[in-house]
């Protein structure tokens, strides 16, 4: 089977402590920190195909690529290619 991956838009917010928390505007429930962008961007991968995998199996509706604005949000975090 093919690996596929999905590009969703994150919003990156430094806090308090210094962290960086990752959101995603489409899947409300999706957060992860990092120490560093780089680790925040990493777990948030793996947040967001687990978030994915979730509503898949419980029968969700996956929100559509775009559906917010492109304004929202600061990067585009990829999911980890299924295996």
């Amino acid at each position: 089977m093919p690996r596929t991956g999905y590009s969703f838009p994150a919003a990156l917010q430094r806090q308090a402590d210094g962290s960086i928390l990752v959101r995603f505007p489409d899947l409300p429930k999706a957060l992860m920190n990092g120490a560093t962008e780089a680790e925040a961007l990493a777990e948030a991968a793996d947040c967001l195909s687990e978030a994915l995998a979730g509503r898949i199996r419980r029968g969700e509706p996956v929100p559509a690529l775009l559906r917010r604005s492109r304004a929202a949000c600061t990067r585009w975090c990829p999911t980890r290619p299924s295996r």
